[in-house]
């Protein structure tokens, strides 16, 4: 996987900085050649430009690349077409790489600002891997909480002797309960 994934950007810098011919790759950028620069460029910050890739930038897909199935023709298209491709600075990083959520809002505002129904295919990939990567906690874990609300949020509020006492007697309830007789008895 990780020797065809190098074939897939050298293929794509090929294509896009040295303007080499690829009929087995160009097809899946989504652009051409030209139109491909000109979507680049419009990512270009003042001190970015074609002289110091490498250097200054790199290209970044905005919804990482191990996300895509790649034996499925669709998602090959959409992992390595222009819309997924952008510009990012290699000083400093961007710290979205691999953070879904920026991608869906991204993509969000990308759509209602431009209209560009591209953009819809992304948000629903997004979607899908959001709700089968969810962190929805267990029924279990919910039970536990509830049933111990109380006590779990009393706990930080205990001082230090009675913190020792709760590790001691795993009971921070007898905690509570001395606590309250100590307020009643004084």
């Amino acid at each position: 996987m990780q020797n065809e994934k190098r074939k897939w950007q050298m293929a794509f810098r090929r294509f896009v900085l040295e303007n080499a011919p690829s009929e087995q790759y160009a097809p899946y950028f989504g652009l051409c050649r030209i139109d491909l620069r000109k979507w680049i460029e419009a990512q270009f910050s003042n001190d970015l430009s074609w002289e110091n890739f490498g250097k200054a930038w790199q290209f970044e897909h905005i919804i990482p690349i191990a996300w895509f199935n790649s034996s499925n023709e669709e998602e090959l298209k959409a992992c390595w077409g222009f819309l997924n491709i952008r510009v990012t600075p290699l000083e400093g990083g961007s710290g979205h790489s691999i953070d879904l959520m920026f991608a869906k809002d991204y993509f969000e505002k990308l759509y209602q600002d431009s209209g560009f129904e591209g953009c819809l295919y992304y948000l629903k990939k997004l979607d899908a891997i959001l709700i089968e990567h969810s962190a929805i906690p267990s029924t279990k874990l919910i039970a536990f909480l509830q049933a111990n609300k109380t006590e779990l949020n009393s706990i930080p509020s205990f001082s230090a002797d009675e913190y020792l006492q709760y590790l001691e007697t795993g009971s921070a309830k007898s905690i509570l309960t001395e606590r309250e007789i100590l307020k009643k008895f004084g």
